[in-house]
């Protein structure tokens, strides 16, 4: 069963975009549990628990902020996060 409020959620993210990438995908908005914060970031870049792998293209950073905002399923603070980021100029 589809459901639109999560595939609202979902903005795709190209290989032709992204060419650290090895095939077509989507960031699931809805899928956001919980984002570590500047420190914890920074820690688990240099503990190697996460890796930078490049950049989302700034084409679909509005479609982000768009799909984060108001999402019954993002913690408020998280999607402030989100909308934050993906609404500033790049």
């Amino acid at each position: 069963m589809v459901r639109p409020e999560l595939v609202r959620r979902q903005v795709p993210l190209l290989l032709e975009q992204h060419p650290f990438m090895k095939h077509d995908s989507f960031i699931a908005c809805h899928d956001t549990v919980k984002l570590p914060t500047r420190d914890e970031l920074i820690d688990m870049l240099i503990l190697q628990r996460a890796r930078h792998l490049g950049r989302v293209a700034s084409a679909i950073h509005a479609e982000i902020a768009f799909a984060a905002a108001g999402s019954p399923l993002i913690a408020e603070r998280d999607s402030g996060l989100i909308v934050k980021a993906f609404s500033a100029p790049s």
